[in-house]
């Protein structure tokens, strides 16, 4: 087991007086987190993300970015992982991503909480934003989300195992549904 740091993030709000009234721009303010976590388990989940993205469809030759997913579920008592991959076809907007065909499917077996997601792509970007999840997939997986949940993101790179974020920082404003009581 492995002790780990996520730090705070601090953003004031930036304030801007106009002749037709204020505007501004939100800050953030994420508290430090201590989480405890297992490598070896992230190395599992971030190799089968991996292997994944070996079986993801791409028809459609001007775009073929291949992604995979993986995810422990944290209602799933026996702790399996289960992995997906993205399904491109030629009318864009009909295919689907990784992470959301991954949640879909868990959903469907009766799962409701992500303990761990893991995304991985072909593409060695070392820009973060390259290789985390879309906004769609953002907002899904905040549906799956608690503040336990946390996202691994592979870097491909020699000693680097991934990124890490919970999400509070992949998605900080995400859409919350209120209820009545």
């Amino acid at each position: 087991m492995q002790t780990l740091l996520l730090p705070e993030l601090t953003i004031p709000d930036h304030v801007t007086e106009t002749p037709l009234g204020r505007i501004t721009v939100p800050g953030l303010a994420i508290p430090q987190r201590m989480l405890v976590i297992d490598p070896v388990v992230i190395r599992e989940l971030i190799e089968r993300a991996r292997l994944a993205t070996e079986t993801a469809y791409n028809n459609f030759p001007a775009v073929i970015f291949p992604v995979g997913a993986s995810c422990i579920m944290a209602d799933d008592g026996e702790a399996q992982i289960f992995s997906a991959a993205n399904c491109e076809n030629g009318v864009l907007n009909t295919g689907m991503c990784a992470e959301r065909s991954l949640l879909h499917y868990v959903a469907a077996q009766g799962f409701r909480r992500i303990k761990y997601l893991a995304v991985s792509t072909l593409h060695n970007h070392r820009d973060i934003s390259l290789r985390s999840p879309c906004g769609a997939c953002r907002q899904t997986i905040a549906e799956f989300a608690d503040d336990d949940t946390l996202v691994l993101i592979d870097h491909q790179t020699p000693g680097k195992l991934c990124d890490i974020v919970d999400i509070n920082r992949l998605l900080p404003w995400r859409y919350r549904l209120e209820t009545k009581d």
